[in-house]
């Protein structure tokens, strides 16, 4: 149950405190809640959670969540550079292989499907874009779920080409790449986190000399020993990464690889010691593996917890939530949001969070000249900047302010705030273009109080202050339209909108 003290109630007719609601708002939609919906919410606060947690807005949301658990959204696809036919574009085709996995586990979470489908179903999310690449029996142009049909075996996220083209395995490699991925993934068991001794004396340059030390070496066999029977399940998604990479070998599974494990490391498949034989055993494995639930626990109190959450009973209670509820994701994100810990500390605003709040203010995406958004891709510069992943080199987002991530949020308030007032049918209700009385302003100015930055009082002194402000430009410039993208740039850079 959400605690009326949690939401900030002091009573009707009071001052309400709606922070806490516009952080659910904003976690389980990405959008901030309508001035109607913060005036209603005590008439069955429970009821919040359950409807935002319904609808595309919710699976959108997880679709980044996930994107961010999976480090998918990176910009290493050099297939991009043969598939896409010249004087199409390449970036819509590298997104949607960053979100096929991601894009699977929210559909799962989404229509409240036990959460071992993500690691055993035999479907996957496909939209047009990959469809015209992939053998899948997907139809039209947006994502929807779809099948392959090169007979792949049905394990979820382990059998989208996603995962295997965003960690590519070299032929040294073996497909341990991929194998370190899925136990980080799935039972946040990192293998590059651990500390272990081994022979500094090995020759790295020498191919025979490191398979000898995998071997024999106790320091690298304590890892290998575990890693490349994971990676032997692998062997079917394997394709040339080299010059002469060929899409077609990359997007079609193969069956006839599937055991050259026997020729490359001859440890034979197996997770952490239990012995399997199919990419489909390896889902079932990670599915009843006793650190699935806890990891998949722990990932979502990281996305939804501004701390790192130390308690062990409050995580074991999520745990249990999870369980009672058949691994239901909706139940594990209802009981996290429900929490006391939930109500506690601000954060600071991601970047895939701060855009889709401002579309759906104002319906403005900032883009390059082909249409792709700028804060979705680092080759402009502007995703680190503004604090976000690029799934490689930064590969967690800002938790707070620095110099770039204030001047990217200052030149996109900017623009957004132009667009709203060019635009003014989504955000106003008087014409910004026109001149009005002082008292309209002053009104108007506190109802976008309420909706910008979930502020309900009218008494408000901030909304003086923002009367201030649109008076010196209106003075200054002599132009209503110029106040209005004025008041609404630095209501766009208030802290009480760059941080929930």
């Amino acid at each position: 149950m959400i605690g009326l003290a949690l939401l900030g109630c002091t009573g009707r007719g009071d001052a309400v405190d709606t922070t806490v609601l516009t952080r659910l708002s904003l976690d389980l939609r990405g959008i901030r809640p309508s001035a109607e919906e913060l005036e209603a919410w005590s008439d069955d606060p429970d009821a919040i959670v359950d409807d935002w947690m319904v609808g595309d807005r919710f699976e959108e949301r997880l679709v980044d969540r996930f994107a961010r658990v999976l480090l998918s959204r990176a910009e290493n696809y050099p297939a991009r550079d043969i598939v896409v036919p010249e004087g199409t574009l390449a970036w819509p085709f590298e997104r949607a292989i960053g979100d096929e996995a991601a894009r699977l586990m929210a559909r799962v979470a989404a229509d409240d499907l036990p959460w071992t489908e993500v690691v055993t179903a035999d479907w996957t999310m496909i939209d047009g874009t990959l469809a015209a690449r992939y053998p899948t029996d997907h139809v039209g142009a947006g994502w929807s779920r779809a099948h392959y049909t090169d007979g792949r075996p049905a394990a979820g996220v382990l059998s989208t080409n996603g995962l295997y083209q965003r960690y590519r395995s070299t032929p040294s490699n073996k497909m341990r790449k991929p194998a370190n991925q899925v136990s980080r993934i799935f039972v946040c068991a990192d293998f590059l986190r651990l500390t272990v001794p081994f022979d500094a004396e090995v020759d790295l340059g020498d191919e025979d000399e490191v398979a000898d030390a995998i071997r024999n070496d106790p320091g690298c066999a304590t890892c290998h020993d575990v890693l490349d029977p994971i990676a032997a399940y692998l062997w079917g998604h394997s394709f040339d990464i080299g010059d002469t990479y060929a899409m077609l070998d990359a997007a079609t599974y193969h069956p006839e690889r599937e055991r050259l494990w026997r020729r490359e490391t001859g440890l034979p498949p197996a997770w952490y010691g239990q012995s399997g034989e199919s990419l489909e055993d390896l889902g079932h494995q990670i599915a009843q593996d006793p650190r699935f639930v806890p990891c998949a626990v722990q990932q979502a109190v990281e996305q939804l917890l501004p701390e790192e959450l130390e308690d062990v009973d409050a995580l074991e209670a999520h745990a249990a939530d999870f369980a009672d509820d058949g691994l239901r994701y909706r139940a594990l994100v209802r009981s996290i949001v429900t929490a006391p810990a939930y109500g506690t500390d601000r954060r600071w605003m991601d970047p895939d969070l701060l855009e889709s709040q401002l579309e759906a203010l104002t319906g403005y995406v900032w883009t390059d000249a082909s249409g792709q958004p700028l804060l979705h891709a680092e080759r402009h510069g502007l995703l680190t900047l503004a604090g976000g992943l690029d799934g490689e080199t930064v590969t967690a987002p800002a938790d707070q302010p620095s110099a770039t991530v204030l001047l990217v949020q200052d030149r996109l308030a900017t623009a957004a705030a132009d667009h709203a007032v060019t635009h003014p049918e989504r955000l106003f209700h008087l014409d910004p273009t026109q001149p009005a009385t002082r008292s309209e302003v002053r009104r108007e100015l506190a109802r976008l109080r309420g909706v910008i930055h979930g502020v309900l009082d009218p008494h408000d002194p901030d909304v003086d202050e923002l009367l201030g402000v649109y008076d010196q430009a209106l003075a200054t410039a002599d132009d209503p339209a110029a106040a209005w993208t004025v008041v609404l740039a630095v209501m766009f850079r208030d802290p009480a909108f760059v941080t929930y």
